[in-house]
């Protein structure tokens, strides 16, 4: 049982080493994008760069929920469950499937355009569209198996577009909620990354993932509001992770009997 308690304490130990490795992480990006100044298309300099601007798109991609055109998208399928822990019933959301597929596109300002190669960036866009599917409306395993083979899931069954997405009552174990985040043509563009020369995309130069800096983000979201997102993310994880090893190690002290 001693044993056991101390294992406890050092796994909130190991948590709260995480969460404020992850607070240091996103302060550097943070103060990354607080520091670096916003290049002008023309003008842009090789290396780290920071763009704003819109996104113009030759090619795109279709999202699998909403169908609607983009050069990004990402989604989430959560499910519903049930676990008894303990005599215990808890009740919570579950992911059962992701992901996301991208295609290259141009970031235009007044100035010009540069095209972006999004392979490997950091996407910061909130959810767009959040699909309620209640149990029993759909065919099991369809959506899932769609979604794996990389195939659009037509045979998705009854969705429900809600709004109220982080409420967890008046649902029933098997539902099903869809989330999809994407960026569409001629959405407000914000991006940091490594502008550099290719010979083979159009106009000879890109902004993409770089080697002695890998910073690449790109969002839809202004500079001041990305940077309040950022800002609030960083002191979540630094207020978990300083809790969770202060506690851990105030535990493992009691229990070796040392306080």
């Amino acid at each position: 049982m001693v044993v056991n308690k101390i294992g406890g304490s050092i796994v909130l130990i190991g948590a709260g080493c995480y969460f404020i490795y992850k607070g240091f992480k996103q302060l550097h990006k943070f103060q990354l994008i607080s520091d670096i100044p916003r290049s002008k298309i023309r003008s842009i300099a090789m290396g780290l760069v920071e763009v704003h601007g819109n996104i113009e798109a030759k090619d795109t991609i279709i999202t699998p929920f909403s169908k609607s055109k983009c050069v990004f998208y990402k989604y989430i399928v959560k499910e519903y469950k049930v676990y008894r822990i303990n005599d215990k019933t808890i009740y919570k959301w579950d992911v059962v499937s992701n992901g996301q597929e991208s295609v290259g596109f141009w970031a235009k300002d007044e100035t010009g355009k540069i095209y972006v190669d999004p392979k490997k960036a950091e996407f910061n866009i909130n959810v767009k569209n959040v699909y309620l599917q209640k149990v029993g409306l759909r065919s099991v395993g369809v959506i899932l198996n769609a979604l794996k083979k990389n195939i659009d899931p037509n045979n998705i069954g009854d969705l429900k577009l809600i709004k109220g997405v982080d409420f967890n009552w008046g649902y029933n174990v098997g539902d099903r909620k869809y989330y999809e985040y994407y960026l569409e043509p001629n959405e407000n563009l914000f991006v940091i990354g490594t502008a550099a020369r290719d010979s083979n995309v159009p106009g000879k130069v890109l902004i993409k993932k770089g080697v002695n800096n890998p910073n690449f983000i790109i969002s839809n979201k202004g500079e001041n509001e990305l940077l309040k997102h950022m800002k609030r993310s960083l002191i979540f994880y630094f207020l978990i992770g300083i809790v969770s090893f202060i506690l851990g190690i105030v535990l493992l002290l009691s229990q070796l009997g040392l306080i």
